[in-house]
């Protein structure tokens, strides 16, 4: 059977969305989920972290996307395509996208997926990257006849099918730790056992054990190498440091930047974006030097382990809370590193978080396998994402 050369324009449409105005109580927490860019977590859109009201959506751009459809997302998650599980309303860094009866809905998903470092690299902004709705529609694509391409998304259910079926077993792993977590420290928001609570600035050595990337005026872009010192950043962080560093400086430039450093068992956590999230720099990686988006805490080990703190941080409603109180930002969100040093964290006695390191070192240690299957299912995911816009997946 022909496939056929086109661009994706001729096949779909791109509807944009908006944000109601924040200062506008009436038009939010509603009974319409309301979707950004940090609601894409996973392939299906089930729910949201937001909801808005009919008002809200009245009243400004936004729009109500109907269950079954594609959302692309063309800021900061550059090329990150979903399936919407629910009537979801969006935001301006969101796309939907309306296909024409040539293009099979799955298969034009996947296509997507396959595109995602294409994305990546046409992406642009000084602060947050974005793509233009041009660079969308003048994709170039191959397209096979309607049963093909119903065949081909097919083969790729079952083998994402697999591989997400791998991926829900880390998320037992996390389970298990977050329970031990309670069982050992109870709910840090009740605090039952009345543990201290102190500044996490106060935990640390140093004042400055605290402390962000260097900015723009310390390290630009021009300066980044093809290998070297890597920048870890908010993609490594997002991954728990599974996904390795692309950015890289000199030796020379580190040296002069060591201020900056990351070195084993700092906690790293992003500023912009995802904030608040954080993960461990383990001994396994290279040191190297933090990105401007995401900021280090070197806590006393004398005081709290970060892996404890690490934990705290993941469940703890009240520390949560702390930090998005010290972020701020017009366009996007960012945490005050001044004001952060100053957050609360409870510090229970030191031999009670060193019993709660040793279980969860255990714990990892199973996790890890685990990590090793899915990267297997990965490549052969992979491998098929890449197979089957070639034409080699199907005759």
């Amino acid at each position: 059977m022909v496939w056929k050369n086109s661009v994706l324009g001729d096949h779909i449409e791109l509807l944009g969305g908006g944000t109601p105005s924040k200062s506008v109580e009436e038009y939010w927490n509603g009974n319409i989920p309301w979707a950004s860019v940090k609601d894409l977590k996973n392939d299906h859109l089930k729910r949201t972290e937001d909801s808005i009201t009919p008002e809200g959506v009245k009243f400004s751009a936004t729009r109500v996307i109907p269950k079954g459809q594609l959302i692309i997302a063309t800021r900061m998650a550059v090329g990150k395509v979903v399936i919407t599980d629910i009537d979801v309303a969006i935001n301006q860094d969101l796309k939907a996208i309306k296909c024409d009866d040539a293009l099979d809905k799955k298969f034009l998903f996947y296509l997507l997926k396959s595109k995602g470092s294409y994305f990546e690299k046409i992406s642009s902004g000084a602060t947050v990257k974005g793509i233009k709705i041009e660079h969308i529609k003048k994709l170039k694509v191959t397209l096979p006849p309607l049963p093909i391409q119903k065949k081909i998304a097919a083969i790729l259910d079952a083998a994402d099918a697999y591989r997400q079926k791998t991926k829900a077993l880390i998320e037992k792993y996390d389970e298990l730790t977050q329970s031990l977590f309670l069982e050992m420290f109870g709910d840090p928001v009740k605090n039952p056992s009345n543990w201290k609570v102190s500044t996490l600035v106060s935990n640390c050595k140093n004042k400055n054990d605290i402390k962000c990337g260097p900015f723009g005026t310390q390290l630009s872009k021009s300066e980044y190498v093809q290998q070297g010192v890597p920048i870890w950043g908010i993609p490594q962080v997002n991954s728990s440091f599974e996904k390795k560093p692309t950015e890289f400086v000199t030796e020379e430039k580190a040296i002069e930047l060591s201020a900056y450093s990351v070195k084993p068992y700092d906690i790293v956590m992003s500023r912009k974006g995802n904030v608040g999230k954080c993960a461990l720099f383990s001994n396994l990686f290279e040191n190297g030097i933090l990105h401007s988006d995401v900021l280090r805490i070197r806590t006393d080990c004398n005081k709290v382990l970060p892996i404890f703190l690490v934990w705290q941080f993941r469940i703890s409603r009240i520390l949560q809370t702390q930090v998005s109180n010290v972020s701020n930002g017009a366009i996007m969100a960012g945490i005050n590193v001044t004001k952060l040093k100053q957050v609360l964290a409870q510090v229970p006695p030191l031999e009670l978080q060193k019993d709660f390191a040793e279980r969860v070192i255990s714990i990892e240690k199973q996790k890890k396998q685990t990590i090793a299957a899915i990267d297997k299912s990965e490549q052969l995911f992979q491998s098929l994402l890449q197979k089957a816009f070639k034409g080699e997946l199907v005759n």
